[in-house]
């Protein structure tokens, strides 16, 4: 498949990499750019404040774009889990979204990683 050890690890940790890679029309290093783009996002950075504000408004646009990057880039445990913190804060449940923000920040951190690593 994937000559990368970065796109490997990826695939190991359960990501979606085929169906990224598609999206990149094939092209690893260009895909692996995106990968390592990830890691200056800050918008996860932006829900635990908004939870803890009482901001469903601001943690949803923050999540539902996490959601959106997620997806791209094929980060399945990721993109599930914030599925799931997107539709509480869609609905305006806090206490939920709560709940739901511990899977999201494992998924994220499993990610976030294994990026820092480079996939070794």
């Amino acid at each position: 498949m994937s000559n990368s050890r970065l796109i490997d690890a990826l695939t190991e940790l359960g990501a979606d990499t085929e169906g990224a890679l598609r999206r990149f029309m094939n092209n690893e290093a260009f895909y692996e750019r995106f990968l390592l783009k990830f890691m200056d996002d800050k918008t996860f950075d932006a829900i635990a404040p908004a939870l803890e504000a009482g901001d469903a408004e601001g943690g949803f646009m923050a999540a539902h774009t996490l959601k959106g990057i997620a997806g791209n880039l094929g980060f399945t445990a990721l993109y599930e889990a914030v599925c799931v913190l997107v539709e509480f804060l869609r609905a305006g449940d806090l206490d939920g979204a709560r709940a739901a923000y511990a899977p999201a920040e494992a998924a994220y951190r499993a990610v976030t990683a294994l990026l820092a690593g480079g996939g070794n």
